[in-house]
């Protein structure tokens, strides 16, 4: 009873003192930081190449950016509707089943197969943030990834490979967050972001040609990175100016994972 009447006394404690503190959510921020831009050096880049995309909704979010920022200068086409190869391209399509990583990995590897990745400059594919929960082996989905990956650099010697990290949600904050800190429950977001810092590690320190999105969602308009430890291992989460959902980007979300992309391109030899 007496550890109990401590928990509720801290508890009331905290909500006092929260009370008179100005409270941070899981959405969209207020002050929204200016839309990135691309130069036009980047963009005449990026349109000389062959480029090949397999993603799901975030992956929507990215190509809404890119063609925001650079127009109709990129030659952006559906995979549904036709490629010809012969030309440059940046094409895409979805790829496998949401909350379901190894469909990707084989859905990725069939789609090559069908003639891209002979024909492709380069080609990369996104997981999704729901492809990983609390209980995601991340060490499992890594390696069926890498086991691809060993496979296609064998098949398509002059194809580019483009590895992603696995994009980012955000953390639950406020009130709500702290009561189940006290309670000694799980913050929403903590231990899926720390399955998704797990596989990003493995991509970081395995391969070269790696674009850290991950990295560009968790990094604040003022170049700070949005950080957090939890049981001594250090995670990200993502930045919420750049959400409008916890999850999805907005506008501005998108603008900057899509600038960083294009410029990576663009340096990719």
């Amino acid at each position: 009873m007496k550890i109990r009447n401590l928990v509720f006394r801290d508890l009331i404690i905290t909500l006092m003192f929260l009370t008179f503190m100005p409270l941070t959510s899981c959405g969209a921020g207020g002050n929204q930081p200016e839309a990135p831009m691309v130069s036009e050096a980047v963009v005449q880049a990026v349109s000389q190449k062959q480029i090949y995309f397999a993603h799901q909704s975030v992956g929507y979010n990215i190509l809404d950016g890119v063609l925001a920022l650079t127009g109709e200068k990129l030659d952006i086409r559906e995979l549904k509707d036709g490629i010809d190869w012969s030309v440059p391209v940046f094409a895409h399509a979805p790829v496998g089943e949401n909350t379901q990583p190894l469909s990707k990995v084989d859905d990725f590897q069939r789609q090559l197969a069908t003639g891209i990745g002979a024909q492709a400059d380069i080609a990369f594919m996104k997981f999704c943030y729901v492809d990983f929960n609390a209980e995601t082996d991340a060490k499992v989905v890594f390696k069926a990834y890498d086991e691809a990956v060993r496979s296609l650099e064998a098949s398509y010697p002059e194809l580019k490979l483009v590895h992603l990290t696995v994009p980012l949600m955000t953390q639950q904050t406020g009130i709500k967050a702290v009561i189940k800190r006290i309670l000694g429950r799980d913050v929403y977001g903590e231990r899926e972001n720390l399955k998704r810092q797990e596989f990003n590690k493995l991509v970081r320190s395995s391969y070269g040609r790696v674009f850290d999105l991950a990295q560009i969602e968790a990094t604040r308009p003022d170049g700070t990175l949005n950080e957090h430890v939890l049981e001594g291992e250090m995670y990200y989460s993502l930045v919420p100016d750049y959400t409008y959902d916890g999850g999805h980007l907005n506008e501005t979300g998108a603008k900057l994972a899509a600038r960083e992309l294009l410029n990576f391109l663009a340096d990719l030899k």
